[in-house]
Protein backbone atom coordinates (compact mmCIF):
# COMPACT_ATOMS: atom_id res chain seq x y z
CA UNK A 1 0.00 0.00 0.00
CA UNK A 2 0.98 3.39 -0.56
CA UNK A 3 2.36 5.50 1.92
CA UNK A 4 3.16 9.56 2.13
CA UNK A 5 5.93 11.24 3.65
CA UNK A 6 3.33 13.33 5.60
CA UNK A 7 0.59 10.31 6.39
CA UNK A 8 -2.29 10.19 8.55
CA UNK A 9 -0.82 7.58 10.47
CA UNK A 10 1.93 8.81 11.80
CA UNK A 11 0.40 12.54 12.55
CA UNK A 12 0.80 12.25 15.82
CA UNK A 13 4.48 12.50 15.80
CA UNK A 14 5.51 14.42 13.16
CA UNK A 15 2.46 17.03 13.55
CA UNK A 16 5.16 17.94 16.56
CA UNK A 17 8.57 17.31 15.67
CA UNK A 18 9.01 17.72 11.56
CA UNK A 19 12.63 16.07 12.44
CA UNK A 20 10.79 13.45 12.67
CA UNK A 21 10.17 12.58 9.28
CA UNK A 22 12.81 14.50 8.04
CA UNK A 23 15.86 12.46 9.79
CA UNK A 24 16.05 9.03 8.31
CA UNK A 25 18.54 7.59 10.95
CA UNK A 26 16.72 4.95 12.36
CA UNK A 27 13.98 2.08 10.77
CA UNK A 28 12.80 0.17 13.58
CA UNK A 29 11.57 -3.65 13.45
CA UNK A 30 7.72 -2.92 13.27
CA UNK A 31 7.13 -6.33 15.57
CA UNK A 32 4.63 -8.71 14.95
CA UNK A 33 1.98 -6.97 15.51
CA UNK A 34 2.40 -4.39 13.50
CA UNK A 35 3.21 -6.81 10.84
CA UNK A 36 -0.21 -8.55 11.66
CA UNK A 37 -1.53 -5.22 11.42
CA UNK A 38 -0.62 -5.16 7.72
CA UNK A 39 -1.26 -7.57 6.59
CA UNK A 40 -4.79 -7.65 7.93
CA UNK A 41 -5.18 -4.48 6.29
CA UNK A 42 -3.80 -5.42 2.77
CA UNK A 43 -6.38 -7.95 3.02
CA UNK A 44 -9.24 -6.13 3.69
CA UNK A 45 -8.31 -3.87 1.40
CA UNK A 46 -8.15 -6.60 -1.53
CA UNK A 47 -11.33 -7.88 -0.20
CA UNK A 48 -13.52 -4.49 -0.29
CA UNK A 49 -12.09 -3.79 -3.51
CA UNK A 50 -12.59 -6.57 -5.45
CA UNK A 51 -15.83 -8.04 -3.77
CA UNK A 52 -13.85 -11.63 -3.67
CA UNK A 53 -12.08 -13.14 -0.89
CA UNK A 54 -8.28 -13.10 -1.47
CA UNK A 55 -6.46 -16.12 -0.67
CA UNK A 56 -5.56 -16.21 2.92
CA UNK A 57 -2.41 -14.98 4.08
CA UNK A 58 0.57 -18.32 5.67
CA UNK A 59 -0.05 -17.00 9.51
CA UNK A 60 1.03 -18.11 12.90
CA UNK A 61 -1.33 -20.33 14.86
CA UNK A 62 -1.64 -17.93 17.67
CA UNK A 63 -1.96 -15.24 15.05
CA UNK A 64 -5.25 -16.65 13.33
CA UNK A 65 -8.00 -15.61 15.91
CA UNK A 66 -6.73 -11.97 15.58
CA UNK A 67 -7.04 -12.05 12.23
CA UNK A 68 -10.45 -13.89 11.55
CA UNK A 69 -12.01 -11.42 14.41
CA UNK A 70 -10.93 -8.45 12.43
CA UNK A 71 -11.34 -9.23 9.04
CA UNK A 72 -14.79 -10.29 10.00
CA UNK A 73 -15.55 -7.46 12.00
CA UNK A 74 -14.15 -5.12 9.52
CA UNK A 75 -16.09 -6.51 6.58
CA UNK A 76 -19.39 -6.75 8.89
CA UNK A 77 -18.76 -2.45 9.49
CA UNK A 78 -18.56 -2.28 5.27
CA UNK A 79 -21.36 -3.98 4.49
CA UNK A 80 -23.73 -2.31 7.70
CA UNK A 81 -22.17 1.25 6.92
CA UNK A 82 -23.58 0.37 2.98
CA UNK A 83 -26.81 -0.10 3.96
CA UNK A 84 -27.29 2.22 6.06
CA UNK A 85 -26.42 5.32 3.68
CA UNK A 86 -28.31 8.04 4.05
CA UNK A 87 -29.81 9.45 0.45
CA UNK A 88 -27.61 11.30 -1.58
CA UNK A 89 -24.03 9.58 0.16
CA UNK A 90 -22.09 7.19 -1.02
CA UNK A 91 -19.37 4.89 0.49
CA UNK A 92 -15.92 4.52 -0.35
CA UNK A 93 -13.51 1.89 0.91
CA UNK A 94 -9.14 2.22 0.44
CA UNK A 95 -9.56 5.77 -0.95
CA UNK A 96 -6.38 7.86 -1.67
CA UNK A 97 -6.05 10.83 -1.49
CA UNK A 98 -3.59 13.53 -1.79
CA UNK A 99 -3.53 17.31 -1.10
CA UNK A 100 -2.58 19.72 -3.89
CA UNK A 101 -1.94 22.28 -1.63
CA UNK A 102 1.22 19.67 -0.09
CA UNK A 103 1.80 17.16 -2.50
CA UNK A 104 3.58 15.04 0.46
CA UNK A 105 0.56 15.24 2.72
CA UNK A 106 -1.63 12.39 2.16
CA UNK A 107 -2.84 9.00 2.71
CA UNK A 108 -5.63 5.71 2.41
CA UNK A 109 -8.56 5.66 4.13
CA UNK A 110 -10.17 2.34 5.16
CA UNK A 111 -14.04 3.98 4.27
CA UNK A 112 -15.01 7.52 3.91
CA UNK A 113 -18.55 8.40 3.46
CA UNK A 114 -19.29 11.63 1.44
CA UNK A 115 -22.97 12.90 2.30
CA UNK A 116 -24.87 15.46 0.60
CA UNK A 117 -22.86 18.15 3.65
CA UNK A 118 -21.06 15.72 5.54
CA UNK A 119 -17.63 13.67 5.93
CA UNK A 120 -17.23 10.39 7.46
CA UNK A 121 -13.89 8.84 7.85
CA UNK A 122 -14.42 5.14 9.79
CA UNK A 123 -10.42 3.43 10.80
CA UNK A 124 -9.88 0.07 11.49
CA UNK A 125 -7.41 -0.80 14.24
CA UNK A 126 -6.15 -3.67 15.00
CA UNK A 127 -4.07 -3.69 18.13
CA UNK A 128 -4.97 -4.34 22.03
CA UNK A 129 -4.22 -0.56 22.72
CA UNK A 130 -7.40 1.58 23.28
CA UNK A 131 -7.28 4.27 20.50
CA UNK A 132 -10.13 7.28 21.19
CA UNK A 133 -11.79 8.81 18.53
CA UNK A 134 -12.08 12.41 20.35
CA UNK A 135 -9.27 14.86 18.22
CA UNK A 136 -7.50 11.64 16.83
CA UNK A 137 -5.29 13.48 14.49
CA UNK A 138 -5.37 10.64 12.17
CA UNK A 139 -8.83 11.26 11.76
CA UNK A 140 -8.40 14.69 11.34
CA UNK A 141 -5.70 14.61 8.82
CA UNK A 142 -8.13 12.09 6.56
CA UNK A 143 -10.84 14.38 6.88
CA UNK A 144 -9.01 17.16 5.50
CA UNK A 145 -7.80 15.58 2.72
CA UNK A 146 -11.69 14.33 1.91
CA UNK A 147 -12.40 18.24 2.80
CA UNK A 148 -10.12 19.02 0.00
CA UNK A 149 -11.35 16.11 -2.48
CA UNK A 150 -14.51 16.92 -1.70
CA UNK A 151 -15.89 20.74 -0.41
CA UNK A 152 -18.61 22.41 0.42
CA UNK A 153 -19.83 19.64 3.76
CA UNK A 154 -20.25 21.29 6.86
CA UNK A 155 -20.41 18.40 9.21
CA UNK A 156 -17.01 16.24 9.72
CA UNK A 157 -16.94 12.51 11.92
CA UNK A 158 -14.52 10.08 12.87
CA UNK A 159 -14.78 6.72 13.84
CA UNK A 160 -12.36 4.37 15.16
CA UNK A 161 -13.42 0.36 15.27
CA UNK A 162 -11.27 -1.64 17.73
CA UNK A 163 -12.28 -5.15 16.87
CA UNK A 164 -10.05 -6.89 19.59
CA UNK A 165 -11.69 -4.48 21.90
CA UNK A 166 -14.88 -4.57 20.80
CA UNK A 167 -15.15 -1.34 20.54
CA UNK A 168 -16.20 1.07 18.23
CA UNK A 169 -16.11 5.52 19.20
CA UNK A 170 -17.30 8.04 16.77
CA UNK A 171 -16.32 11.84 17.16
CA UNK A 172 -17.56 14.84 15.65
CA UNK A 173 -15.30 17.62 14.57
CA UNK A 174 -15.77 21.24 14.24
CA UNK A 175 -14.52 22.96 11.51
CA UNK A 176 -12.80 25.29 14.00
CA UNK A 177 -10.85 22.58 15.13
CA UNK A 178 -9.83 21.41 11.05
CA UNK A 179 -8.62 24.22 10.69
CA UNK A 180 -6.39 24.60 14.25
CA UNK A 181 -5.17 21.48 12.70
CA UNK A 182 -4.85 22.47 9.19
CA UNK A 183 -2.51 25.21 10.66
CA UNK A 184 -0.80 23.04 12.75
CA UNK A 185 0.46 20.68 9.26
CA UNK A 186 1.40 24.36 7.46
CA UNK A 187 4.03 24.88 10.07
CA UNK A 188 5.30 21.46 10.44
CA UNK A 189 5.71 20.68 6.45
CA UNK A 190 9.05 20.62 5.56
CA UNK A 191 10.21 21.29 9.07
CA UNK A 192 13.66 19.53 9.72
CA UNK A 193 13.26 20.76 13.32
CA UNK A 194 13.22 18.38 16.19
CA UNK A 195 10.63 19.46 19.49
CA UNK A 196 10.52 16.63 22.33
CA UNK A 197 7.24 15.92 24.39
CA UNK A 198 5.12 12.99 24.89
CA UNK A 199 5.01 12.31 21.14
CA UNK A 200 8.32 10.85 21.44
CA UNK A 201 6.75 7.68 22.89
CA UNK A 202 6.44 6.28 19.74
CA UNK A 203 8.76 7.71 17.62
CA UNK A 204 11.32 5.35 15.41
CA UNK A 205 14.06 7.51 16.21
CA UNK A 206 14.11 8.00 19.93
CA UNK A 207 17.00 6.11 20.73
CA UNK A 208 18.89 8.73 18.77
CA UNK A 209 17.60 11.89 19.43
CA UNK A 210 19.36 14.31 21.58
CA UNK A 211 17.06 16.97 22.10
CA UNK A 212 14.36 14.06 23.56
CA UNK A 213 17.67 13.00 25.32
CA UNK A 214 17.95 16.54 26.87
CA UNK A 215 13.93 17.26 27.38
CA UNK A 216 13.93 14.36 29.67
CA UNK A 217 16.91 14.66 31.77
CA UNK A 218 15.72 18.24 32.35
CA UNK A 219 12.51 17.51 33.37
CA UNK A 220 14.46 14.63 36.04
CA UNK A 221 17.00 17.25 36.65
CA UNK A 222 14.03 19.97 37.82
CA UNK A 223 12.46 17.36 40.01
CA UNK A 224 15.13 15.54 41.46
CA UNK A 225 17.48 16.89 44.21
CA UNK A 226 20.63 15.28 44.08
CA UNK A 227 21.64 13.84 40.38
CA UNK A 228 23.87 10.57 40.56
CA UNK A 229 27.97 11.43 39.98
CA UNK A 230 29.82 11.92 36.83
CA UNK A 231 30.75 8.66 35.74
CA UNK A 232 34.64 8.04 35.61
CA UNK A 233 36.31 6.27 32.47
CA UNK A 234 33.44 5.75 30.94
CA UNK A 235 32.64 7.03 27.59
CA UNK A 236 30.22 9.82 27.15
CA UNK A 237 27.89 8.23 25.46
CA UNK A 238 27.84 5.21 27.61
CA UNK A 239 27.52 8.10 30.58
CA UNK A 240 24.93 9.79 29.82
CA UNK A 241 23.07 6.11 29.47
CA UNK A 242 24.30 5.42 32.57
CA UNK A 243 22.83 8.86 34.11
CA UNK A 244 19.48 8.48 32.49
CA UNK A 245 19.30 4.47 33.78
CA UNK A 246 19.59 5.61 37.60
CA UNK A 247 17.42 8.28 37.24
CA UNK A 248 14.62 5.96 35.79
CA UNK A 249 13.65 4.46 39.05
CA UNK A 250 13.16 7.72 40.66
CA UNK A 251 11.38 9.21 38.05
CA UNK A 252 8.84 5.76 38.36
CA UNK A 253 7.79 6.70 41.68
CA UNK A 254 7.79 10.33 41.03
CA UNK A 255 4.96 9.69 38.66
CA UNK A 256 2.85 8.82 40.87
CA UNK A 257 2.89 11.28 43.04
CA UNK A 258 2.70 14.16 39.90
CA UNK A 259 -0.43 11.97 38.94
CA UNK A 260 -1.92 12.37 42.09
CA UNK A 261 -1.12 16.26 41.71
CA UNK A 262 -2.51 16.45 38.38
CA UNK A 263 -5.58 14.90 38.69
CA UNK A 264 -6.24 16.75 42.17
CA UNK A 265 -6.46 19.65 40.12
CA UNK A 266 -8.42 18.55 37.57
CA UNK A 267 -11.20 17.05 40.72
CA UNK A 268 -10.47 20.61 41.91
CA UNK A 269 -12.02 22.01 38.86
CA UNK A 270 -8.97 22.99 37.16
CA UNK A 271 -8.09 22.07 33.90
CA UNK A 272 -4.78 20.00 32.38
CA UNK A 273 -4.31 20.52 28.54
CA UNK A 274 -4.35 16.92 27.28
CA UNK A 275 -5.49 15.47 30.62
CA UNK A 276 -8.79 14.46 32.04
CA UNK A 277 -10.22 12.69 35.16
CA UNK A 278 -11.73 9.38 33.65
CA UNK A 279 -13.73 6.24 35.16
CA UNK A 280 -11.51 3.39 35.50
CA UNK A 281 -14.09 0.36 34.84
CA UNK A 282 -13.32 -2.69 37.30
CA UNK A 283 -13.56 -5.98 36.44
CA UNK A 284 -17.11 -8.40 37.09
CA UNK A 285 -16.49 -11.01 39.29
CA UNK A 286 -18.88 -13.16 40.90
CA UNK A 287 -21.39 -12.26 43.56
CA UNK A 288 -20.56 -15.63 45.31
CA UNK A 289 -17.90 -18.06 43.44
CA UNK A 290 -19.25 -21.00 45.46
CA UNK A 291 -22.93 -19.99 44.83
CA UNK A 292 -22.27 -19.19 40.93
CA UNK A 293 -20.01 -22.37 40.42
CA UNK A 294 -23.12 -24.46 41.54
CA UNK A 295 -25.88 -22.99 39.89
CA UNK A 296 -23.78 -23.31 36.27
CA UNK A 297 -22.09 -26.83 37.25
CA UNK A 298 -25.07 -27.76 36.46
CA UNK A 299 -26.00 -26.07 32.74
CA UNK A 300 -23.12 -27.79 31.26
CA UNK A 301 -22.23 -31.37 30.45
CA UNK A 302 -18.40 -31.45 31.29
CA UNK A 303 -18.21 -29.19 34.84
CA UNK A 304 -14.35 -29.11 34.38
CA UNK A 305 -14.72 -26.75 31.26
CA UNK A 306 -16.24 -24.01 34.09
CA UNK A 307 -12.70 -24.17 36.01
CA UNK A 308 -9.20 -23.48 36.16
CA UNK A 309 -7.69 -23.71 39.72
CA UNK A 310 -10.87 -22.03 40.58
CA UNK A 311 -14.39 -21.01 38.45
CA UNK A 312 -13.31 -19.06 35.59
CA UNK A 313 -13.83 -15.37 35.19
CA UNK A 314 -17.56 -14.05 34.20
CA UNK A 315 -16.14 -12.93 30.72
CA UNK A 316 -14.68 -16.28 30.33
CA UNK A 317 -17.73 -17.95 31.04
CA UNK A 318 -19.86 -15.96 28.81
CA UNK A 319 -17.95 -17.08 26.09
CA UNK A 320 -18.22 -20.31 26.86
CA UNK A 321 -21.69 -20.34 27.26
CA UNK A 322 -21.83 -18.73 23.85
CA UNK A 323 -20.08 -21.69 22.30
CA UNK A 324 -22.76 -23.99 24.20
CA UNK A 325 -25.92 -21.72 23.23
CA UNK A 326 -26.61 -20.90 27.53
CA UNK A 327 -27.23 -17.82 29.16
CA UNK A 328 -25.78 -16.90 32.31
CA UNK A 329 -28.56 -16.70 35.34
CA UNK A 330 -28.86 -13.35 36.57
CA UNK A 331 -27.71 -12.16 39.81
CA UNK A 332 -24.61 -14.16 39.91
CA UNK A 333 -22.15 -11.07 38.17
CA UNK A 334 -20.93 -8.41 40.49
CA UNK A 335 -19.01 -5.25 38.83
CA UNK A 336 -17.79 -3.03 41.40
CA UNK A 337 -17.73 0.70 41.00
CA UNK A 338 -15.26 2.34 38.70
CA UNK A 339 -12.15 4.37 40.37
CA UNK A 340 -11.02 7.84 39.40
CA UNK A 341 -7.60 7.73 37.40
CA UNK A 342 -5.98 9.86 35.36
CA UNK A 343 -6.11 9.73 32.19
CA UNK A 344 -5.11 11.29 28.27
CA UNK A 345 -7.52 13.27 27.28
CA UNK A 346 -7.58 11.06 23.65
CA UNK A 347 -7.96 8.31 26.12
CA UNK A 348 -11.39 6.52 25.39
CA UNK A 349 -11.96 6.14 29.34
CA UNK A 350 -14.94 7.63 29.82
CA UNK A 351 -14.62 11.20 31.56
CA UNK A 352 -15.78 12.30 35.17
CA UNK A 353 -16.62 15.86 35.46
CA UNK A 354 -17.46 15.46 39.27
CA UNK A 355 -15.85 12.69 41.50
CA UNK A 356 -14.60 12.33 45.06
CA UNK A 357 -11.17 13.25 45.71
CA UNK A 358 -11.16 10.48 48.34
CA UNK A 359 -11.08 7.73 45.08
CA UNK A 360 -7.68 8.44 43.62
CA UNK A 361 -6.02 5.32 42.33
CA UNK A 362 -3.56 5.52 39.26
CA UNK A 363 -2.32 3.12 36.82
CA UNK A 364 -0.41 3.42 33.42
CA UNK A 365 -2.60 4.84 31.11
CA UNK A 366 -2.32 3.49 27.20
Amino acid sequence: MEHSKYGPSSSSIWLHCGGAVETPELVEDPGEAAELGTTIHDYVYAYTSSGVAPARPELKEDQEEVFDLNVAKWLEVVEETAMELPDGAQMLTEVRMISEIWPEFGGTSDLLIVGPDFLHVKDLKTGMGPVSAEDNPQLGCYLLLAKEKFPGRERFYGTIVQPQLNYEHTHEFTAAALAELRSTIAERYGSTDRNAGGHCYNCPLLPSCQPAFDKARQVLADSIPALPEPAVDVPPEIAKWKEFIELLPVAEKLDAVGRQAVLGHIQAGGKVEGWKAAAHGSKRVWQNEKKAFETLRHMVSNEADLVDDRILSPPQVEKLFKKLGLEIPEGLIYKPPAKTILAKKSSPKTEVVEADASEFDFFDDP
